[in-house]
């Protein structure tokens, strides 16, 4: 039975399986490495992957040669060094007294301790299995349950969502920090008693002794409920910041193309590094929401026992410092605003920088790139440093309003009661309860500001959520598809790069887009009418989005002509059909359609069985070239043999440094533009899919390794299976079953190669072969 899909990996217009990004790279035992693979291809961008599902059946004829036998007849799932990988140390069972004391850790920490002492480290295997409720997948999958959930709701609030999935975490925590609370506050109370006691030089030397019993007892519940709190507490930050990884991250692989162009690669990154990780840090605070206003009241109060009316002065100084913090806060939360603007930028400019290093380094452009970065970064700076002068201002006078405040008391005290004098007992029972103030004091502020720039970040993350995404095609089983039934069909298809929306739909986008403006219009003139500079700032700004607002309203209006019109068209199984066309004619289009990649205004497109897509442009991992092939799949020696030899790599391979061991630099830096191509062919037939859809490979390699590769791959160990391949090169139509013509955006033709030979002009088609080629031709292929 195969196993469950794992989670994907954004493959970059790779022909392969994804491996599942929540499982850790092992070695089995031929030292390979392995990785779950195995997803059905029904969503997604610009890639294409291999499922485990679907199942192929293979010719009755016996027409398929040993080696093609060989390379379908295993297409495996989720190895077993992984299946094993978990069993390895079971997390220990947990008795009642091990929970409450945690001794359950003492096994690993006395491993680490002898490892040590033997020069040696803790290694992965040593660690446990992560419980089931902690576990990536089981936490993405609840979370993605609840916001499909919430998505229905007349409002949907992704933070809803989230607290529905660590609530339990988030409530069984509340006990805990109950008795923590309840144990700092008999600490002072008992105090005061045996100050009394020693006072009253009583003689029962039993109560003394139950005092110090409470005493005691008073710190260990401190400290045990202090402890499972913040344990329960950090499992709930964890869930939530792999709920948010995960979530952004599919997110990402779903977003429309217009999507796309809104929400930049550098802003997706903040939101699964930044944000979710300052919401994870401000989930330390979560207790202090109630706890810290309770324990103020408490203490409060059995410090009036203690001073009597002298705590209204107290409290007054109390208030007074909260009006000044709420100032505090607001400086804060706006300039941590700014500052996510401008990180957005930075970050941005840093992957356009990885990205196009070649090119960088072959320009000279070093200098103005480390220009704009730190240009970038100089725009950040500011904000970052004004947070941080702000937070230690707070901080200082936070502790100095708990002083000023016991200060302000006791001498209120002495003038409002200047016959009683401070009784020792009051004095440190006093002195107790106001450094229990001290702490309420610091983390409700600390809670306030967690609250705004978390408030921050989930906006951002709920944006993301609720941006348009590509609808996934689903894929259906191949084992019911007989020779001669399509494996592929489009029904009476047109498709754009971006959804067509009705008139009454974009009057109304149209609508509110004016709407925001005219309301920032005259929120810009109100700020105008003062005197101040940072009033004609926040109107200047005003102003901009107003204007950007207005534009978008217009653009809004126009239409969007589709890409694709009128298409009908079935690829049969084991059919081997050649799409050509002029440049700019819809081929690549048109296999983008069979994605799922473009938005279907009208029709529909069916699929059966597992896929593989070979890029036009080649997408290479920095890593050795057996694994670039294998891609996370388990190593078979023959399978990886057929495949290196059908894609014509063998004398590459050995001309390599170490062979196949040989590592690929970053975007495969050290290959040809051929070698990428067959590369990643190699992939696609390692893969062993029931359809490929191939974007012109052919291009980036010389003819005489092209027509090898017709001959032994395409039509070789790849001959049972449904291929399409778009191609300039017209004299390998007449290997074809089919050949579909392109001509602005439509299906101009579909025949054998003889037919369309005989109704079209070869001619005007060979005139245009190479230049869709995105590298040029290196010698030596």
């Amino acid at each position: 039975m195969d196993p469950e899909p794992p989670r994907t990996t954004d493959a970059l217009g790779a022909a392969t399986s994804i491996p599942g990004s929540t499982v850790p790279q092992l070695q089995n035992e031929d030292s390979e490495a392995v990785v779950p693979t195995a997803l059905q291809v029904d969503r997604k961008v610009g890639y294409a992957v291999p499922t485990t599902g679907g199942g192929r059946d293979q010719p009755a004829d016996g027409s398929g040669a040993w080696e093609r036998q060989k390379l379908f007849e295993d297409n495996r799932g989720v190895p077993e060094a992984i299946k094993e990988y978990a069993k390895v140390q079971p997390h220990p069972r947990m008795n009642i007294i091990s929970r409450a004391t945690f001794g359950w850790l003492s096994a690993m920490v006395k491993l680490g301790y002898t490892r040590n002492a033997e020069g040696s480290n803790l290694e992965p295997t040593d660690l446990w299995e992560v419980q089931t409720g902690l576990q990536s997948t089981n936490v993405s999958a609840r979370f993605q349950t609840l916001w499909e959930e919430e998505k229905h709701r007349p409002k949907p609030s992704v933070s809803r969502a989230l607290w529905r999935l660590i609530r339990r975490d988030c409530l069984i925590s509340v006990f805990f920090e109950m008795l923590k609370l309840v144990g700092s506050f008999v600490n002072p109370m008992v105090i005061r008693e045996i100050i009394v006691y020693v006072q009253n030089r009583e003689t029962d030397v039993n109560k003394g002794i139950v005092l110090i019993f409470l005493l005691w007892v008073g710190a260990i519940l401190v400290g045990f409920g202090k402890s499972h709190s913040m344990h329960l507490v950090m499992n709930a930050g964890a869930k939530v910041k792999c709920a948010i990884n995960n979530a952004a991250y599919d997110k990402a692989l779903l977003l429309s193309n217009a999507a796309r162009q809104r929400k930049t690669v550098g802003e997706i990154v903040n939101i699964m590094s930044a944000d979710a990780d300052k919401i994870y840090q401000n989930f330390f605070s979560f207790n202090s929401a109630w706890s810290s206003p309770a324990q103020l009241v408490v203490a409060l109060y059995l410090l009036y026992l203690q001073v009597e009316n002298a705590t209204w002065t107290g409290v007054g100084s109390l208030l007074l410092s909260f009006v000044a913090l709420a100032f505090i806060f607001i400086r804060i939360a706006r300039l941590e605003r700014l500052r996510l603007k401008f990180s957005d930028i930075r970050v941005k400019l840093m992957n356009e920088m990885v990205q196009g290093v070649k090119i960088i380094k072959f320009m000279g452009w070093e200098d103005p790139i480390l220009q704009a970065v730190q240009g970038a970064r100089d725009a950040e700076l500011p904000y970052v440093r004004g947070i941080a002068y702000t937070k230690a201002v707070m901080v200082a006078f936070v502790l100095g309003t708990s002083i000023f405040s016991g200060f302000v008391t006791f001498a209120t005290y002495i003038s409002i009661y200047p016959l009683r004098g401070l009784d020792p007992a009051n004095v440190f029972t006093a002195v107790a309860l106001l450094n229990l103030l001290r702490w309420p004091l610091m983390s409700v502020p600390q809670f306030v500001a967690a609250v705004a720039s978390s408030r921050i970040s989930l906006d951002r993350f709920q944006k993301l959520l609720e941006e348009d995404e590509n609808v996934p095609i689903e894929a259906g089983d191949s084992a019911g598809v007989a020779a001669g039934q399509p494996m592929v069909a489009i029904r009476g298809g047109t498709f754009a790069w971006d959804r067509e929306r009705t008139q009454e739909e974009r009057e109304k986008i149209r609508d509110d887009k004016v709407a925001k403006a005219d309301k920032l219009d005259k929120e810009a003139s109100a700020a105008l009418k003062g005197s101040s500079v940072s009033g004609a700032e926040a109107a200047a700004k005003k102003q901009d989005e107003a204007k950007t607002l207005r534009k978008e309203a217009e653009d809004v209006m126009l239409p969007w002509a589709p890409t694709l019109k009128g298409v009908d068209l079935d690829i049969k199984r084991g059919e081997f059909v050649i799409i050509i066309g002029k440049v700019g004619s819809g081929k690549s289009s048109l296999l983008s359609a069979i994605l799922g990649e473009m938005e279907t205004i009208t029709g529909s497109v069916s699929r059966w069985g597992s896929l593989s897509y070979v890029a036009q442009t080649p997408w290479i991992r920095n890593e050795t070239v057996k694994h670039n092939i294998l891609f996370g799949r388990q190593y078979d020696a023959d399978r990886y043999k057929i495949a290196v030899n059908a894609a014509c790599l063998g004398p590459d391979i050995a001309q390599l440094p170490a062979g196949s061991e040989t590592e690929i630099g970053e975007r495969g830096v050290n290959l040809s533009g051929g070698q990428k191509a067959r590369i990643q062919l190699a992939r696609a037939i390692y893969c062993a899919s029931d359809v490929y859809i191939m974007d012109d490979p052919l291009s980036a390699v010389d003819t005489h390794v092209s027509a090898r590769l017709m001959e032994g791959c395409l039509c070789g160990v790849l001959s049972n299976t449904t291929r399409v391949l778009v191609t300039h090169q017209v004299q390998y139509l007449s290997r074809a079953d089919r050949v579909v013509v392109m001509e602005e955006g439509r299906v101009a033709d579909v025949g054998t190669p003889g037919e369309i030979m005989t109704r079209r002009d070869m001619t005007a088609l060979a005139q245009h072969k190479g230049k869709e080629e995105e590298e040029p031709v290196e010698g030596g292929e």
